[in-house]
């Protein structure tokens, strides 16, 4: 994985090498506090002003502003710098230098993500054509625009040489007739001397001549990036990132492409200076659309889990790509004891920092309303990586499970237990719950065929744990990590408010143990679903549902 770590505010200091250089047991921490980091950093690229720290992996981009801190993970990642030199070293380049324009291809490598479908607009022969090309994971998801005949023989010669299978299409982006002399290119009105017609094409041709939907833009088009966005002022409607070299005569130019992206929701995250003309202090940027989820609706705790995956499974379907963020900082309410904390990555390790890539393939089906269905029948292959990305327990919580393996010794015995859950209470409300004696028959059906087998009692219902125990002399229970109540019209979160937060980390523990185990007997709900999605299956599985047994 391809890392960069930048501070500042727009004007950004690489700050990589001193990450890696200090880390430790390959791991950096960021200092919530602006003033911290300046003296872990040693720099300080706008004096006075708080910056904030840009973590890059493989092109997502996560913002660390002031107040929050974060240990960032360098296992199994490398420097852009590294990375670069890598592909300078093994890259077979002709008619040139490829070590010319450096800063756009350093962007390339920060900025670009590997999953992306890139459109570049003017290649020249292909100095950062080739990079891009190679940090794709599909060199053919890339189609870069160049517009002068001899130019193009080179460029599909580097192309060639390096076996790489990007598009090249000999044309300049316009829906207007265009003439070109040299570097420059404006408008055909009438011919003039010394200039030449091009070749145009416009954006939807583009798009559908190639079957792409573009995310990336890279603009090295001597400022013609303007006379561009006037002509399609809706081209950036699946863009998210777009590299640019600011090479305008006019500043007014540049100021039209500033408000034009700002009113399009998107940010100036990079600015390097160098070029020449008006825009020399932030010749190259890079700007970006940050796509965020947010999901408000906050119950129970699986419900919220529920609600969250759903989000992101819908922003999934609909723009084919994760979303750069997924706030869900007002979920889990019940669970907080301060209202203003964010307390997701409490319970599970935060997205960012895991390796998990998911690329669209087809359409990935999930509603809460499986919940209430034939746990069977749902698909969890299409759901596992979301499930990894997003809702892997944090270490806290891992760390509640060992504890809990250690003390009830379990480690070593999940194949010799079965699981008897039943979430009872004020569940009645929502759906129809099976006798306790209905379980019996089950059970008894597994203990003959395993004599041995233990039952793990997992219930907020008092007397379910007291008619297993008395059924059975084989069965346990997590006396000491669950809370259980008399039957009644509640729930243990409500009745036991107070300590919801330390039990609801215990509860995802006992999860994850609970989908562990050989054999599970449960009722239908948002918990027993999620003892499915960290088993991801449901074999083995007995299921209560609508006044029938599934198995």
């Amino acid at each position: 994985m391809l890392i960069t770590v930048l501070y500042g505010k727009e004007k950004y200091v690489d700050v990589t090498e001193v990450v890696f250089k200090t880390a430790k047991s390959n791991k950096f921490y960021v200092p919530a506090k602006d003033i911290e980091r300046f003296y872990i950093f040693q720099t300080d690229p706008l004096h006075g002003i708080v910056k904030n720290v840009l973590i890059i992996k493989d092109g997502q981009t996560e913002v660390l502003h002031e107040g929050f801190d974060k240990f960032i993970d360098l296992t199994n990642c490398t420097w852009s710098e590294e990375r670069l030199s890598f592909l300078h070293k093994h890259l077979q380049f002709e008619n040139g230098s490829i070590y010319d324009e450096l800063p756009e291809q350093r962007m390339a490598i920060k900025f670009i993500n590997p999953y992306s479908t890139v459109l570049e607009l003017g290649s020249n022969i292909g100095r950062n054509s080739l990079i891009i090309a190679s940090i794709l994971a599909s060199s053919k998801n890339f189609v870069t625009l160049e517009c002068d005949p001899n130019t193009v023989l080179q460029l599909l010669r580097n192309r060639d040489l390096n076996d790489l299978h990007f598009f090249m299409e000999p044309a300049a982006l316009s829906k207007k007739a265009l003439i070109q002399r040299g570097w420059e290119t404006k408008p055909f009105v009438e011919n003039e001397e010394g200039w030449r017609l091009v070749n145009v094409i416009n954006f939807l041709e583009l798009e559908t001549k190639y079957n792409m939907k573009f995310d990336t833009i890279v603009a090295d088009c001597e400022g013609a990036l303007y006379d561009i966005f006037k002509d399609e002022p809706n081209m950036l409607s699946n863009i998210k990132t777009i590299i640019m070299e600011n090479d305008y005569w006019d500043i007014n130019k540049k100021l039209f492409v500033d408000d034009y992206l700002l009113k399009r929701g998107f940010y100036r995250v990079y600015k390097e200076q160098g070029g020449w003309g008006p825009c020399a202090e932030n010749f190259y940027e890079v700007w970006k659309k940050f796509d965020v989820v947010k999901i408000s609706l906050s119950f129970g705790f699986f419900y919220n889990c529920s609600e969250r995956l759903l989000a992101i499974i819908k922003y999934f379907n609909t723009f084919k790509q994760l979303p750069d963020c997924v706030d869900s900082s007002e979920q889990y309410t019940w669970y907080k004891t301060d209202q203003t904390k964010d307390i997701t990555f409490d319970y599970f390790l935060d997205y960012q920092d895991t390796d998990v890539q998911i690329s669209y393939n087809k359409e990935v089906r999930f509603q809460v309303e499986f919940q209430f269905e034939n746990y069977k029948g749902i698909d969890y292959t299409s759901l596992k990586p979301f499930l990894q990305k997003y809702f892997t327990p944090s270490e806290q919580v891992k760390n509640n499970i060992k504890n809990i393996e250690l003390k009830y010794n379990l480690e070593n015995d999940y194949d010799n237990i079965c699981v008897l859950f039943y979430r009872g209470n004020d569940k009645a409300t929502e759906t129809s719950l099976s006798s306790y004696d209905s379980y019996t028959a089950h059970a008894d059906e597994i203990m003959k065929s395993q004599p041995n087998i233990k039952f793990l009692l997992q219930s907020d219902e008092k007397e379910f744990i007291d008619f297993m125990t008395a059924k059975y002399n084989n069965t346990f229970y997590f006396k000491d990590e669950i809370r259980i109540m008399n039957k009644q019209n509640s729930t243990v979160d409500k009745v036991f408010a107070g300590s919801n937060n330390k039990f609801s980390k215990l509860y995802l523990a006992i999860t994850v143990i609970m989908a562990k185990c050989k054999y599970v007997i449960c009722g239908s709900g948002n918990c027993s679903l999620w003892i499915m999605f960290y088993r991801q299956n449901a074999e083995n599985v007995t299921q209560y549902l609508n006044g029938v047994w599934y198995k």
